[in-house]
Protein backbone atom coordinates (compact mmCIF):
# COMPACT_ATOMS: atom_id res chain seq x y z
CA UNK A 1 0.00 0.00 0.00
CA UNK A 2 1.02 3.31 -0.72
CA UNK A 3 -0.45 6.46 0.76
CA UNK A 4 -0.36 9.88 -1.62
CA UNK A 5 -1.45 13.00 -0.06
CA UNK A 6 -3.59 14.45 -2.26
CA UNK A 7 -2.96 18.62 -1.46
CA UNK A 8 -0.16 19.21 -3.50
CA UNK A 9 -0.13 22.15 -1.76
CA UNK A 10 -0.16 21.45 1.91
CA UNK A 11 2.81 18.53 1.06
CA UNK A 12 5.17 21.14 -0.05
CA UNK A 13 4.70 23.46 2.98
CA UNK A 14 5.09 20.03 5.30
CA UNK A 15 8.14 18.99 3.26
CA UNK A 16 9.44 21.98 1.90
CA UNK A 17 8.54 24.84 4.79
CA UNK A 18 12.22 26.25 5.87
CA UNK A 19 13.02 26.13 2.00
CA UNK A 20 10.38 27.78 0.30
CA UNK A 21 12.70 29.73 -1.32
CA UNK A 22 14.40 27.26 -3.05
CA UNK A 23 11.42 25.77 -4.15
CA UNK A 24 9.70 28.84 -5.89
CA UNK A 25 13.02 28.89 -7.57
CA UNK A 26 13.65 25.84 -8.71
CA UNK A 27 16.76 25.02 -7.30
CA UNK A 28 18.19 22.08 -8.73
CA UNK A 29 19.29 20.48 -5.49
CA UNK A 30 15.72 20.52 -3.97
CA UNK A 31 14.65 16.75 -4.78
CA UNK A 32 10.69 17.07 -5.98
CA UNK A 33 10.08 13.93 -6.44
CA UNK A 34 7.61 13.53 -3.69
CA UNK A 35 5.51 16.61 -4.80
CA UNK A 36 5.44 15.36 -8.62
CA UNK A 37 4.36 11.97 -7.82
CA UNK A 38 1.93 13.11 -5.36
CA UNK A 39 0.43 15.07 -8.60
CA UNK A 40 0.77 12.39 -10.94
CA UNK A 41 -1.58 10.03 -8.48
CA UNK A 42 -4.03 12.90 -8.11
CA UNK A 43 -3.99 13.28 -12.17
CA UNK A 44 -3.98 9.80 -12.75
CA UNK A 45 -7.29 8.86 -10.76
CA UNK A 46 -8.84 12.06 -11.70
CA UNK A 47 -8.37 10.70 -14.84
CA UNK A 48 -10.18 7.27 -14.20
CA UNK A 49 -7.51 5.32 -13.46
CA UNK A 50 -7.25 2.59 -10.81
CA UNK A 51 -3.74 2.71 -9.38
CA UNK A 52 -1.23 0.31 -8.52
CA UNK A 53 2.45 0.03 -6.98
CA UNK A 54 5.03 -2.86 -6.90
CA UNK A 55 8.19 -2.80 -5.03
CA UNK A 56 10.15 -5.93 -4.61
CA UNK A 57 13.25 -6.37 -3.20
CA UNK A 58 15.32 -8.47 -6.40
CA UNK A 59 13.29 -5.81 -8.72
CA UNK A 60 12.75 -2.27 -7.09
CA UNK A 61 9.79 0.25 -6.55
CA UNK A 62 7.81 1.00 -9.89
CA UNK A 63 5.74 4.33 -8.54
CA UNK A 64 2.54 3.52 -10.79
CA UNK A 65 0.77 0.20 -13.08
CA UNK A 66 -1.72 1.14 -14.94
CA UNK A 67 -4.63 -1.15 -17.20
CA UNK A 68 -4.89 -0.13 -20.44
CA UNK A 69 -7.71 -1.98 -21.11
CA UNK A 70 -8.30 -1.48 -24.59
CA UNK A 71 -4.86 -3.30 -25.23
CA UNK A 72 -4.99 -5.41 -22.85
CA UNK A 73 -1.98 -4.29 -21.29
CA UNK A 74 0.05 -3.23 -18.28
CA UNK A 75 2.10 -0.02 -18.57
CA UNK A 76 5.05 0.52 -15.92
CA UNK A 77 5.12 4.22 -15.16
CA UNK A 78 8.00 6.20 -12.88
CA UNK A 79 8.13 10.12 -12.09
CA UNK A 80 11.28 11.54 -12.09
CA UNK A 81 12.07 15.00 -10.51
CA UNK A 82 15.58 14.99 -11.26
CA UNK A 83 17.89 15.51 -14.58
CA UNK A 84 19.11 11.93 -14.43
CA UNK A 85 15.83 10.21 -15.47
CA UNK A 86 16.82 8.06 -17.73
CA UNK A 87 18.56 6.21 -15.04
CA UNK A 88 16.02 3.70 -13.50
CA UNK A 89 17.20 0.57 -12.55
CA UNK A 90 13.55 -1.32 -11.23
CA UNK A 91 11.68 -0.35 -14.23
CA UNK A 92 14.57 -1.79 -16.85
CA UNK A 93 14.01 -4.79 -14.34
CA UNK A 94 10.49 -5.23 -14.62
CA UNK A 95 10.17 -5.13 -18.60
CA UNK A 96 13.25 -7.33 -18.87
CA UNK A 97 11.47 -10.18 -16.37
CA UNK A 98 7.97 -9.19 -16.99
CA UNK A 99 5.75 -10.34 -19.28
CA UNK A 100 2.97 -8.89 -18.45
CA UNK A 101 4.41 -5.41 -18.31
CA UNK A 102 4.33 -3.88 -22.05
CA UNK A 103 5.70 -0.92 -22.06
CA UNK A 104 7.67 1.70 -19.77
CA UNK A 105 6.48 5.36 -19.21
CA UNK A 106 9.10 8.26 -17.86
CA UNK A 107 7.58 11.47 -17.04
CA UNK A 108 9.98 14.03 -15.75
CA UNK A 109 11.60 17.45 -16.65
CA UNK A 110 12.51 16.56 -19.90
CA UNK A 111 10.81 18.96 -22.87
CA UNK A 112 11.20 15.82 -25.38
CA UNK A 113 9.08 12.84 -26.18
CA UNK A 114 11.70 10.39 -26.73
CA UNK A 115 11.00 6.52 -27.03
CA UNK A 116 14.04 3.71 -26.43
CA UNK A 117 13.01 0.52 -26.81
CA UNK A 118 9.83 -0.18 -24.46
CA UNK A 119 10.43 2.73 -22.65
CA UNK A 120 8.99 6.45 -23.79
CA UNK A 121 10.29 10.10 -22.17
CA UNK A 122 7.59 12.08 -21.40
CA UNK A 123 7.11 15.66 -20.43
CA UNK A 124 5.84 15.76 -16.51
CA UNK A 125 3.08 17.88 -17.78
CA UNK A 126 1.72 15.55 -20.26
CA UNK A 127 0.56 13.02 -17.39
CA UNK A 128 -2.90 15.45 -17.28
CA UNK A 129 -3.70 14.18 -20.77
CA UNK A 130 -3.57 10.44 -20.21
CA UNK A 131 -7.32 9.65 -20.26
CA UNK A 132 -9.21 5.98 -20.21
Amino acid sequence: IKLYLLDVGILSAILYKYQIKALLSDEPQLNLGNVYETAAADLLQSNGYELFYTDQKKMGELDFLIDDYDELKVIAMEIKSGKDYTRHPALDNHLKSNEDISEGWVFSNSREIITDGKITYYPIYLINFIKK
